[in-house]
């Protein structure tokens, strides 16, 4: 069995939300056991939440007994019905001693623990709103959730995160009205909605920026989910007011994690950057969708797959 080792915790000043802390823990623990050094823990909250995962059976329940003694001598003066429970005790007990001693100690995720991961992360994801036009996540919640998709991510299951933006906004705005952006706004995220649908969650940060996370989807998908949005978004006729707006595109920019060390800062600074790689090559009339990979050095030009016929 694979253990990654010597797992020193941070103080208890860099503790977030207990149930992302939670959420943090027990994702680490489904796919390696570890082996945690508390001894500069004392009494925070994270030792706490050790705690309190060991005494829920979240943690350390049948799979880490079954690697234990079997002698039965160990378990006399243990409460418990039978051989197995009496087992349990005693391991937690003396798990929770060690931790408290500030010794080191093995952690597994138990079933019950995989169901709690299940059951944070549906938590963690309730009461999202939309944004004001009612199509995408509203960005308050980004940050969050996009720290959650980080843990997650690895080489098997990769995350990629896509900055979008809508070339001549501005434009559309004075020249048209704000209430014509807004129409070309809601054929944006409708665009983007439609196209990602189940594959991930596309927020709106603020004007027309869109921030997308997709869930073990590689740079290579992601480029070609957002080479059908550009191509959907920029065969569009919209119109307001009788009046046909100009066609519409998007600048695209698109980065890739396989760990969960990087920051969410870090990610959606260098997902911008490559947007506004993309943006510096569609400059241009009529104005093209342009993508732009992290570590790729062609921007991808995309124009439209559909007519603008009357």
């Amino acid at each position: 069995m694979t253990v990654r080792t010597a797992i020193v915790l941070p103080m208890a000043k860099d503790f977030g939300d207990a149930r992302l802390e939670e959420f943090k823990l027990l994702l680490e623990l489904a796919h390696v056991p570890l082996i945690i050094e508390p001894a500069s823990l004392q009494r925070t909250p994270r030792r706490d939440m050790i705690a309190y995962l060991l005494d829920a059976g979240y943690v350390n329940h049948l799979a880490h007994v079954a690697l234990s003694s079997s002698d039965s001598s160990t378990t006399d003066g243990i409460r418990g019905t039978s051989d197995i429970e009496r087992k349990l005790e005693r391991e937690r007990i003396m798990t929770l001693f060690d931790l408290f001693k500030g010794q080191q100690v093995h952690l597994t995720i138990s079933h019950r623990g995989r169901v709690r991961l299940s059951e944070l992360n549906q938590q963690l994801k309730t009461g999202r709103v939309r944004d004001p036009l009612g199509v995408l996540i509203d960005g308050r919640h980004l940050d969050n959730d996009l720290q959650m998709a980080r843990y997650a991510a690895s080489v098997d299951t990769p995350l990629s995160v896509v900055f979008s933006d809508m070339n001549g906004m501005k434009a559309i705005n004075d020249t048209f009205s704000h209430a014509a952006g807004d129409v070309a706004l809601r054929a944006y995220f409708d665009a983007v909605a439609s196209v990602v649908q189940n594959l991930g969650e596309a927020y709106r940060r603020g004007g027309d920026e869109v921030v997308t996370l997709l869930p073990s989807k590689n740079a290579f998908e992601a480029a070609a989910l957002f080479d059908t949005i550009c191509k959907w978004f920029g065969g569009e006729l919209v119109r307001h007011g009788g009046q046909e707006l100009p066609r519409l595109s998007l600048s695209v920019g698109i980065v890739t994690a396989t760990n969960s060390e990087a920051t969410v800062a870090s990610l959606l600074e260098r997902a911008d950057r490559e947007m506004y790689r993309a943006k510096s090559e569609t400059r241009r009339e009529p104005r093209p969708s342009a993508i732009a990979v992290e570590g790729e050095i062609v921007v991808r030009l995309i124009g439209s797959e559909r007519s603008r016929a009357q």
